[in-house]
């Protein structure tokens, strides 16, 4: 929603008083310039804030009872995005080109490589996922995804202790590297996904 041109002067307004009621209001500096702007829309209301140059730089709305707030970079390129949706709250960075590259949230997972909250996700120029950073009631995991985006590697510290597993494009182990309380040592798996050594 935008109330105004980029760079152009506030409309007119109504006389000051104690309290002003209305679909939209816009706040003005000193050469009349919109610098800041709260009105209704239809999926409710959002206010907007721009700088000196005019390029807008902070949203805050409240969109179908889902509340957030975006921050923009210059050219109006947006950097930061936190929002509640119905999974949890969330945080999103974005690259100078309006990219995504980090998101942080506190939500449900969504897959057995992505089982608990909070979560960091780390993603390359092309939005492809490359790293997930997870922590659940049995300690921190990492997950490493490839090309594809399948999970390929976790790494896991719990309270029994290490765990590392490599898997196939399919899913199949390959390899598992514990060092836990009863057990420590390297796991083989042959391409069906059966083992075939042990080391320890």
């Amino acid at each position: 929603m935008e109330w105004r041109e980029r760079g152009g002067a506030a409309a007119s307004g109504g006389e000051l008083g104690g309290i002003v009621r209305g679909r939209g209001f816009q706040l003005v500096d000193a050469d009349g310039d919109v610098r800041g702007a709260l009105g209704m829309t239809a999926d409710g209301p959002r206010m907007v804030l721009y700088d000196v140059e005019g390029w807008k730089r902070v949203v805050l709305h409240t969109d179908e009872d889902a509340p957030g707030l975006v921050l923009y970079g210059e050219d109006e390129k947006r950097r930061a995005d936190l929002h509640m949706d119905e999974d949890g709250p969330g945080l999103v960075l974005y690259d100078d080109d309006g990219r995504k590259r980090a998101g942080l949230d506190v939500s449900e997972g969504r897959s057995e490589w992505e089982e608990s909250e909070p979560g960091l996700a780390l993603y390359d120029a092309d939005g492809k996922r490359w790293a997930v950073l997870d922590i659940d009631e049995d300690g921190p995991w990492l997950a490493l995804y490839d090309y594809e985006g399948r999970g390929r590697v976790r790494l896991r510290v719990g309270k029994g202790g290490l765990q590392m597993e490599i898997t196939d494009a399919m899913g199949r182990p390959q390899g598992i590297l514990r060092e836990t309380a009863d057990r420590e040592g390297l796991t083989l798996f042959n391409e069906a996904g059966k083992k075939v050594a042990r080391l320890s």
